[in-house]
């Protein structure tokens, strides 16, 4: 805080030089440059949120008309044909085997026939043949037994493939439906998901880029402020040896207008005795110049002692009140 002459207060500026300057406008620049690519970036997640909703609305509504799915565009599908043409070979396969059974059966019944009927003239002329035709009645009675445990296992495994077919069918048309979901969901979220994988991307590099800048502001920000304490504590200092430098300078002035003063007077009462001494009819005159002397001598002093001493600095004449405070 510096004094005028009158004793007001003057105000105090903040003078900054054209590097800091620079250094600040640059640093409000990059603010606001910030600031407008925020919002920016707000308005497009905004913008990104919205179509994500868009996105889920259609979804749901695609699940919806899958629920309603009609028959003839599940029979069209590429699956439900490859199972249709397995299960046409696997018909097509026991039909083969039935008609491969009845033709050996028939065969078997002819034989048989055949049998009898040789076995029926040799067994009635020789009893060997009576024990030959009990022995093959005896293997024909297997035979038939394991021709029907054959067609009731046939008749299992018929069973059990129909079974699966059913199972397998069930697990197709869950399995379509699923992947049907899948793929719907897969061609409407996919882009947006890779955008917003991009975006998401895009803005932790952004943020990490702020994080670094506001990192090396701050550290400027720190050596700035350092700078600044070390600049006001040596603008103190200045100010204190300058107090104490306009201190000594008035008592030296003072002291100096109280010798000059003692001289005077010295040289008065010398004069005055002087004149004394050489004419003594005139000692009124001598004495009032010697109380017109003193009294110039004592108008002097007042005027060196009201002077207020005054310092040439760099910044023109500084003015001292003895209760000059310190600056902060």
């Amino acid at each position: 805080m510096f004094l005028d002459k009158d004793g007001g207060k003057l105000e105090q500026k903040v003078v900054l030089s054209n590097a800091e300057r620079k250094t600040v406008e640059q640093m409000t620049q990059d603010s606001e440059e910030q600031r407008e690519l925020a919002t920016n970036r707000l308005a497009e997640l905004e913008k990104t949120s919205g179509l994500y909703k868009d996105a889920l609305k259609e979804v749901e509504r695609l699940k919806m008309e899958l629920s309603t799915l009609p028959e003839h565009v599940v029979v069209e599908t590429t699956e439900h044909k490859c199972l249709q043409s397995q299960f046409s070979v696997l018909y097509n396969e026991a039909m083969q085997l039935k008609t491969q059974l009845e033709d050996s059966r028939n065969q078997l019944q002819v034989i048989l026939y055949l049998l009898v009927v040789f076995e029926l003239n040799l067994l009635n002329s020789l009893p060997f043949f009576q024990m030959v035709k009990n022995a093959h009645l005896r293997q024909i009675e297997q035979m038939e037994s394991e021709e029907l445990m054959t067609q009731k296992k046939l008749r299992t495994e018929v069973i059990q493939l129909e079974d699966m077919l059913a199972q397998v069918r069930k697990e197709y048309e869950m399995l379509r439906i699923e992947f049907e979901q899948n793929l719907a969901a897969n061609e409407q979220t996919g882009p947006i998901n890779k955008e917003m994988r991009n975006l998401i991307k895009s803005l932790q590099t952004h943020n990490n880029q702020l994080k670094g800048e506001v990192a090396r502001y701050k550290r400027k920000c720190k050596e700035a402020s350092l700078e600044k304490d070390k600049l006001r504590k040596d603008l103190d200092d200045m100010k204190t040896a300058e107090i104490k430098a306009l201190q000594i300078k008035k008592e030296q002035m003072l002291s100096k207008a109280a010798s000059a003063d003692e001289l005077t007077m010295n040289n008065s009462n010398v004069h005055l005795n002087d004149t004394n001494s050489q004419d003594g009819s005139s000692p009124n005159y001598h004495e009032n110049n010697h109380e017109g002397a003193i009294k110039s001598g004592n108008g002097n002093n007042s005027d060196s002692a009201n002077a207020e001493p005054t310092d040439e600095s760099s910044n023109g004449l500084i003015k001292v009140n003895a209760d000059f405070p310190r600056c902060s």
